[in-house]
């Protein structure tokens, strides 16, 4: 009745708004009057349908809606309208809206399919242009349509949303682009490898929309649909179990990364169940080579090895890390991509990779962030919150300061923390940064030019998202932005805040003295000892190779030991022996070199 009571006033108030109209047809019924509305220029009947129209330019129109609903529906290539042939190139919204038809053709002369031209319908099959070459925003919005084809190679741009909420098809490809993929809630595998896909070479953002409940992904060597953006909130994440051509992928050595198309897109798989798998079964098979047991990832009985058992560990994990990969700036992307895909690192890499591992081996251990934290009164933190929130800590309590731009690890061995940096020691060929300490970072200042590169330590601040605790399993996260209470430095007999030269000779010296001399040193608890004047002789007048060492000094009244007996135990096996003096000599060495 709108557009009837339309076309009675525009007769009424103009009766040159009414012309004629010829369409290609023989029918009589395709000579129809025109008239204008608010959304279209005119109408003309064609095989027994009413389309309302709108003029682009003097040569072009786009068909705005059909008037009659059901049964087969072709829409014209070319109408002639006032004498002039005019061609068919756009369908407008809302073009089959809400109705319902048994099939709908496009010519091949429509190259836009515009805003909700096929919302809410029902067709059994609709047949798009092979010259499509735009479709906009929410096209088939709540449609049901059974069957949907578009031949199109000219297929440039698709518009957001245009199944949302659509009924069916469960899958729908236009052109190389793959524009719909419904999941139903009993089907569990993706198939990329499925004939339907095979000449998809991309996709609409957020085309796939999974929970849980799918865990498989099938793939072929065609990458095409593996980025992440096509996936609603990374719901790829949820895929455990990949098949490559048909096979599963899985680790089955320690020298092995994943396959080349995998590796390719590895910013797909990561973060997610899949990644998390892998890096399990890589890591099983990396520790076992090295003669470690493995435990696996969130092992609850960390620290009851004996102290032994977790020098060793962590000795074995910082050699193999140091040997077996290669600084690089430019590395990114995360631990479980440098981990599973090649050996090219950097220092946040390399404290993961560390924690992980040595974790799955039942050595407690965490990642430390070189930032400094500076404490900030109420109105500076409120003053901070409303210029850039991102220069305060979570807490509030302090402003970030200067950030040292590295990570390295902590680890407790025998219930004490100490630090690991496998970054430094690899740049550096040396041990100098295994089990060191909060005094080595404020006083160690004899390496790298006057100045210590581990500033400012605390325990780094990652997220607690799902995601992110299923790939960082080794940081407990209270600890966040806190200082680390590393107050030992391992094997620093001369107590120069490292472990290196110097420490063996004051150590092959301490051991040659009798041992009551070395008893009583060893129970010290202040750096002093009470000896008799000629165990005070006789303890400097050691000697280490050719070397006399002087063990301990009088001062006050006392004898002062130059030495700290409690770094000597260098394995950890609770005795000070020969076997420290080669465990520190292997210390000595360069973690490069077998």
């Amino acid at each position: 009745m709108r557009n009837v009571w339309k076309k009675v006033c525009a007769c009424i108030l103009c009766a040159t708004m009414v012309v004629g109209v010829k369409v290609p047809s023989t029918s009589k019924q395709d000579m129809i009057n025109v008239t204008a509305e608010d959304d279209h220029d005119g109408e003309f009947t064609y095989q027994k349908k009413t389309y309302q129209y709108k003029n682009i330019d003097s040569s072009k129109i786009s068909i705005v809606r059909i008037k009659e609903q059901g049964g087969e529906v072709t829409v014209p290539s070319t109408v002639t309208i006032g004498g002039k042939k005019k061609t068919v190139t756009r369908i407008d919204g809302p073009f089959a809206d809400y109705q319902t038809y048994t099939a709908i053709s496009l010519p091949s002369t429509v190259t836009e399919v515009s805003y909700s031209a096929f919302a809410f319908c029902v067709i059994n099959k609709l047949k798009l242009s092979d010259n499509l070459e735009k479709i906009g925003e929410w096209v088939f919005w709540g449609a049901d349509i059974k069957q949907i084809s578009c031949a199109s190679k000219k297929l440039k741009e698709v518009g957001g949303y245009i199944f949302c909420d659509a009924k069916s098809p469960d899958i729908a490809v236009l052109g190389d682009w793959l524009v719909r993929y419904n999941v139903p809630s009993d089907v569990k595998t993706i198939d990329l490898t499925s004939s339907k896909l095979s000449g998809v070479t991309k996709a609409v953002n957020y085309v796939f929309n999974f929970d849980e409940h799918v865990t498989d992904l099938k793939i072929g060597n065609n990458n095409a649909l593996l980025k992440t953006n096509y996936y609603w909130n990374g719901c790829q994440h949820n895929i455990k179990n990949v098949y490559l051509n048909g096979k599963l992928v899985k680790c089955t050595g320690a020298n092995e990364t994943v396959p080349k198309i995998i590796k390719d897109n590895y910013d797909f798989f990561d973060w997610g169940y899949f990644n998390a798998e892998y890096t399990k079964q890589k890591a099983k098979y990396v520790l076992e080579s090295l003669g470690l047991t493995y435990y696996g990832p969130n092992y609850k009985y960390l620290g009851s090895l004996s102290p032994k058992v977790e020098y060793n560990v962590c000795k074995k994990v910082h050699d193999y890390i140091v040997k077996n990969y290669t600084y690089d700036t430019s590395a990114n992307g995360s631990f479980g991509k440098v981990f599973n895909c090649h050996t090219v690192t950097k220092c946040a890499f390399d404290a993961m990779m560390y924690a992980y591992l040595v974790e799955c081996a039942g050595v407690d251990a965490e990642t430390v962030d070189s930032q400094e934290l500076i404490p900030i009164s109420a109105k500076e933190k409120e003053e901070l919150l409303k210029k850039d929130p991102s220069k305060v800590t979570p807490d509030g309590k302090y402003k970030y300061g200067k950030w040292g731009n590295h990570r390295w690890n902590v680890v407790k061995i025998g219930g004490k923390l100490y630090y690991i940096d496998t970054t430094n020691d690899r740049t550096n060929h040396m041990y100098c940064l295994f089990l060191f300490s909060n005094d080595t970072t404020d006083y160690g200042t004899d390496m790298w030019g006057g100045g210590h590169i581990d500033e400012f330590p605390i325990y780094s601040n990652y997220s607690n998202d799902k995601w992110n605790k299923l790939t960082i399993t080794f940081q407990n996260r209270s600890n966040a932005l806190k200082k680390p209470n590393c107050s030992k430095i391992h094997g620093d007999i001369n107590k120069d805040y490292y472990c290196r030269g110097g420490d063996d000779e004051m150590l092959g010296a301490f051991l040659c003295v009798g041992s009551t001399i070395r008893n009583k040193c060893l129970q010290s608890k202040d750096g002093y000892v009470s000896l008799t004047d000629s165990e005070f002789k006789t303890i400097n007048s050691s000697t280490s190779g050719n070397k006399t060492i002087t063990l301990a000094k009088k001062e006050n009244g006392k004898i002062k030991l130059l030495f700290d007996p409690s770094a000597c135990d260098v394995n950890f096996d609770g005795a000070v022996d020969i076997c420290d003096l080669v465990c520190i000599a292997q210390r000595l060495g360069d973690p490069l070199k077998k």
